[in-house]
């Protein structure tokens, strides 16, 4: 299944969503046996409990607030040899971000504040840092328009 799309589909209730996170190793199958041979992305949907901001969504936040000390003269020698292959950190996001047409200053933001749009593509972009290699997204286009659906599907499609 490399470099392909596929898709599940079928009427409301016959475990659509199950399966899928069984296979994301979200839910544990009542038998049998998933072996999974890659890093797995999930994007479940209507996951409302997320908690903190778009740079922690991102995964962005403890790196941002280490720099930021560093800049300001108070970086102590844990937060250097933290920083020690992420000083690009800042370039890295702006492009990652770029690809989901958003943008540096999204990372302050509550992750709740964003639109579901917003959301489902800083998700999407969180999957990718993490090094997801395969992607399970389960109803990634709900609540969005055609325009911000089509922006969903490119970006899935270029992991």
């Amino acid at each position: 299944m490399t470099n392909e799309l596929h898709a599940l589909i079928g009427r409301n209730g016959v475990g659509k969503s199950c399966l899928a996170a069984i296979l994301a190793d979200r839910l544990q199958p009542s038998e049998g046996v998933v072996q999974r041979f890659c890093k797995i992305g999930y994007l479940a949907q209507g996951e409302t409990e997320i908690v903190g901001t778009a740079g922690d969504v991102l995964g962005v936040s403890e790196i941002q607030r280490v720099s930021s000390r560093i800049l300001n003269g108070e970086g102590t020698p844990e937060d250097f040899s933290f920083m020690d292959d992420k000083w690009n950190w800042e370039a890295e996001t702006d492009a990652l971000l770029a690809e989901g047409e958003l943008s540096l200053d999204i990372l302050e933001r509550p992750f709740k504040s964003l639109s579901g749009g917003e959301q489902t593509r800083l998700k999407l972009l969180a999957l990718k840092r993490q090094g997801c290699k395969f992607l399970i997204l389960d109803e990634p286009s709900n609540h969005l328009d055609q325009g911000w659906s089509r922006v969903v599907i490119s970006m899935a499609k270029e992991f």
